[in-house]
């Protein structure tokens, strides 16, 4: 199934509309992601460091 298809069913029905509502507290899981990303790219001197 192609965009084509997606954009379809989105304008029968209106639009893309989601139901649900998303709260936290604290951090997003993007943030701490990212704090653990570039804890572990601190370590090498590469992208592909710790992989070979």
């Amino acid at each position: 199934m192609g965009m084509d298809w997606y954009d379809m069913i989105a304008l029968r029905n209106g639009g893309y509309k989601g139901r649900s509502t998303y709260t936290w507290e604290g951090q997003s899981a993007e943030d701490i992601f990212e704090e653990r990303l570039i804890r572990l790219l601190s370590q090498h001197q590469s992208v592909l460091g710790g992989l070979w």
